[in-house]
């Protein structure tokens, strides 16, 4: 994923899987926040994820992803 993860710089989601990655690491647990930005529309069937293992996820309800106007299929 690129990016730094800073408000200025955040990580750049591009794929379902980066997605997925960035629920997982969540906001990172310290002082400062990460900051995600989604890229690009999202089609997660292209990508060959048909489910998504909510025991991994379980940081999404601590993270905030700016979907810049982007959808999640």
């Amino acid at each position: 994923m690129q990016g730094s993860g800073t408000q200025a710089d955040p990580y750049k989601i591009t794929t379902c899987q980066e997605l997925q990655e960035a629920m997982v690491k969540g906001n990172g647990g310290g002082s400062s926040p990460f900051y995600y930005r989604v890229m690009k529309d999202l089609d997660c069937n292209e990508d060959g994820i048909y489910e998504w293992d909510v025991n991994k996820t379980s940081n999404i309800y601590y993270l905030d992803i700016d979907f810049d106007g982007h959808y999640l299929t």
